[in-house]
């Protein structure tokens, strides 16, 4: 693997833009906001420094000449803005013609003034798809990327599978979890931990990253088909209370009882029924647990305070995963 520097103008990077591809596996899609990208053409206006760009060369490859290795954000934000997708703000140090203009309302030289701009762009040659995975993975250690974000830069045969089925599994089709930041790939982490470590690890983005790793080479498939079989019950569940579960640790905890006792299960419209009862109780306590516990309390209920605490404090835990278990397994079984 070796980089070559060259100097680019906007205005090839615009030119360049349709042999670019801007979502390669590792990347996470667009997060910048509005003023995060109108910032970024305010430098180029004014002619401050932007960060290197790193393209990896596909060397005759695939349908693109290049993909994008870092920078994605960058890259777009000046595509979307001479694309005409959004405007200015108030650009500093300049005249108020600038202000609030999109790119096709500001005149021929202003025009000319950004696609003038030179970058420094350094096309990845020779690198293979685990090279350019590290590569992004190092670039974004000083960035504010979540833990699935850098775990889907890593090389790894479970990252794999985890991200093609967070993008196909009918799972996700009545689910309030949005693929945005990864967040459907980080609960199907949470899945196959609890499979691969048979509940005996923490899932805190540490024990995670860590997996990936034990599982980089091979994955066997039979933990592929557990996880997927019972992701097929737990869909069925699902489809009776569209968005029923809705969050991360109500999707685990459910998905771990199917898991343990697939073969003792209700009918899966009469398992969410109870998921879902059992959720509008631990919401109505989950702002003052104590009070189940009251000495004053007629009705103490020590198992559902159990429950609401492994689930507010240390959810990751694994001591608290087999407690939330416990409690399920008798309130739903």
């Amino acid at each position: 693997m070796h980089f070559i520097n060259k100097a680019w103008s906007i205005q090839k990077v615009v030119d360049e833009r349709a042999v670019i591809d801007e979502k390669p596996p590792y990347q996470r899609g667009p997060v910048w906001t509005l003023p995060q990208q109108q910032l970024l053409i305010d430098s180029i206006i004014n002619r401050f420094d932007i960060p290197k760009i790193y393209l990896r060369h596909m060397d005759g490859t695939g349908a693109f000449a290049y993909e994008v290795a870092d920078g994605q954000q960058r890259l777009n934000a000046i595509w979307e803005f001479v694309g005409g997708n959004y405007p200015l703000a108030m650009v500093q140090r300049h005249d108020s013609s600038w202000h609030g203009k999109t790119y096709d309302e500001l005149r021929s030289n202003q025009k000319r003034h950004i696609l003038s701009y030179k970058l420094v762009v350094a096309t990845v040659h020779g690198a293979t798809n685990d090279d350019v995975r590290e590569l992004f993975a190092r670039l974004q250690k000083g960035e504010r990327l979540t833990p699935p974000e850098l775990r889907n830069s890593m090389a790894s045969a479970v990252g794999d599978v985890i991200r093609a089925m967070a993008l196909t599994h009918p799972v996700f089709a009545d689910s309030p979890f949005p693929t945005a930041r990864y967040k459907r790939d980080d609960l199907l982490a949470h899945l196959f931990a609890l499979e691969l470590y048979a509940g005996t690890r923490d899932l805190k983005a540490p024990d995670l990253a860590r997996m990936y790793t034990d599982y980089a080479k091979t994955l066997d498939q039979q933990y592929v088909a557990r996880v997927n079989a019972h992701l097929a019950i737990l869909a069925k569940v699902q489809a009776s209370v569209p968005g029923g579960i809705r969050t991360k640790w109500g999707f685990c905890d459910l998905y771990w009882l199917v898991s343990k006792n697939s073969g003792n299960l209700p009918a899966p419209g009469v398992l969410a029924d109870k998921f879902v009862k059992f959720e509008r109780k631990r919401l109505r306590h989950s702002r003052e647990p104590s009070k189940l516990i009251d000495a004053s309390n007629p009705n103490p209920n020590q198992t559902l305070y159990d429950y609401i605490m492994a689930f507010s404090v240390g959810g990751a835990l694994k001591e608290n995963l087999a407690t939330r278990y416990r409690v399920l397994k008798q309130e739903l079984l």
